[in-house]
């Protein structure tokens, strides 16, 4: 039986040289190191210990999340949608060097995704203030 919490098969995800995977070409992808369309600001923070569990405090606020992976300066999360469970992988990675938290929340599978990412990183950045 497949294990639908691990990363998908040849996955990128995670952080490389400070860097998030980038987006593809279709619409259902977010991100603070994207160009254009799937470009949003990242999020500023002045210190990484109360930045850190308030992300997660936000995240587990909301509802179909499930966080996976934790390190010092990275998550990676889960969101199921209601009705077909879909999973979108967001990530968020703390640059300690520019007080900034990078994001990047993608559909798993899929073309369109009727803008939930973008919603759901705005919605993140409106608890933050």
């Amino acid at each position: 039986m497949k294990n639908k919490t691990s990363a998908p098969k040849g996955s990128t995800l995670g952080v490389k040289d400070g860097q998030l995977a980038p987006c593809k070409k279709s619409p259902n992808c977010v991100s603070s190191q994207a160009e254009g369309s799937h470009y949003l600001a990242p999020i500023d923070y002045q210190n990484l210990d109360n930045a850190y569990p308030k992300m997660i405090e936000i995240i587990n606020s909301m509802s179909n999340s499930k966080i996976v992976e934790k390190k010092k300066n990275y998550l990676r999360v889960e969101f199921r949608s209601g009705f077909f469970n879909f999973i979108d992988d967001v990530e968020f990675y703390f640059s300690e060097e520019e007080k900034k938290i990078h994001f990047r929340s993608a559909a798993r599978s899929g073309y369109w995704d009727l803008g939930v990412n973008k919603k759901r990183i705005k919605e993140i950045k409106r608890q933050w203030r």
